[in-house]
């Protein structure tokens, strides 16, 4: 993991959550990056990523930089931007469950390359 944040309550369950990024990760294309969502709850954040996304390309790199964007749809929840190269995603929060508008998860990986990398996030 190459970047951290703590955004604030993205999920709307009044718990802190965390957010990681690693830009240089590889699963189907060279750097296309990465960046993982932790929920909070009240014994902390979750063991293994809430959710995740990645980039589509070669030199992507999502995740090489990221900030909680407070609310810019006026939804009163919480967003969150990860920038890649040459882009910036908005990721707007939801109340109970979170579904951004590019969202992956690590239940649904693409590949094993993926697999891997929810379960080496989470230790």
């Amino acid at each position: 993991m190459e970047g951290i944040l703590g955004p604030g309550d993205l999920n709307g369950d009044g718990f802190a959550d965390i957010v990681c990024t690693a830009p240089l990760f590889k699963a189907s294309y060279a750097a296309e990056g990465i960046a993982f969502a932790y929920f909070g709850s009240p014994t902390g954040p979750n063991q293994s990523p809430s959710w995740l996304t990645f980039g589509t390309t070669s030199g992507q790199k999502i995740g090489r930089s990221m900030a909680s964007a407070g609310d810019v749809n006026g939804d009163g929840r919480i967003d969150l931007l990860v920038g890649g190269t040459g882009r910036v995603l908005v990721f707007h929060g939801r109340r109970r469950v979170w579904r951004p508008r590019q969202r992956r998860s690590c239940s649904d990986p693409r590949s094993a390359t993926m697999a891997a990398a929810c379960s080496a996030s989470a230790t």
